[in-house]
């Protein structure tokens, strides 16, 4: 990891592991601002894996932190207790610990014979899981930019964001009375992501707010 991405990202202050086997699932976020929080597994010295705060979380969300935007991934744990019965996890900004591995009888039964090999995505879980597929966890978003921005803002960077294209005149006309209403507004959703399925079958996954193509306001994680 280059010293810069660490830069990049907020140091942590509240922290919480929900659960843990193979790999440690919680939340971390920052005291304040639109940068996301990493964390970082470490055994013997050693950093196993680290992952970026920016995955949905629904007890974040349900106890109203970051609108459930700051879960996080580790899944190196199996890996780490190979190396050292030390294990904990850090914040890579700050490097402060912030818990460390109690080795309950779930946890050690995950543990390998010798080392486990990760994948690249899961020592660096920064992007992949920026994505989600439901609107309701990017409503707030969508409603609070149509608020301080305007309707026909929130219209063109629905469009943006989800077709990667701006509306033309006859789409913004069609919708504009209709998303003045929070229901209006995930009925866009719901039909630009209908329209998405039908001509790609795949499941689509919307982008979150530290997604690139994420292009609502961020206002309310700050």
């Amino acid at each position: 990891m280059m010293q810069s991405d660490l830069v990049a990202h907020a140091p942590v202050t509240l922290f919480k592991v929900l659960s843990r086997s193979d790999r440690l699932v919680g939340y971390a976020t920052p005291k304040a601002g639109l940068r996301p929080s990493v964390v970082n597994l470490v055994a013997a010295g050693e950093v196993i894996c680290s992952a970026k705060a920016s995955r949905f979380n629904d007890a974040a969300a349900a106890a109203g932190i970051r609108y459930g935007w700051c879960g996080f991934e580790l899944a190196g744990l199996p890996r780490a207790l190979a190396l050292s019965s030390d294990c904990v996890v850090t914040c890579a900004a700050s490097g402060a610990v912030l818990e460390r591995i109690n080795l309950t009888p779930e946890v050690l039964a995950s543990r390998p014979q010798g080392r486990q090999a990760l994948t690249a995505t899961e020592v660096f879980d920064f992007a992949g899981s920026e994505r989600c597929q439901n609107i309701r966890w990017i409503m707030p978003f969508a409603i609070d930019h149509r608020n301080r921005r305007g309707i026909h803002s929130v219209i063109e960077a629905t469009w943006q964001m989800l077709l990667d294209r701006l509306p033309d005149a006859e789409e913004i006309e069609l919708w504009h009375s209709i998303v003045q209403t929070d229901a209006g507004l995930g009925e866009l959703l719901e039909t630009l992501i209908k329209e998405i399925a039908e001509a790609a079958p795949a499941a689509v996954r919307l982008p979150g707010p530290f997604h690139p193509s994420f292009r609502y306001d961020r206002t309310l994680l700050s």
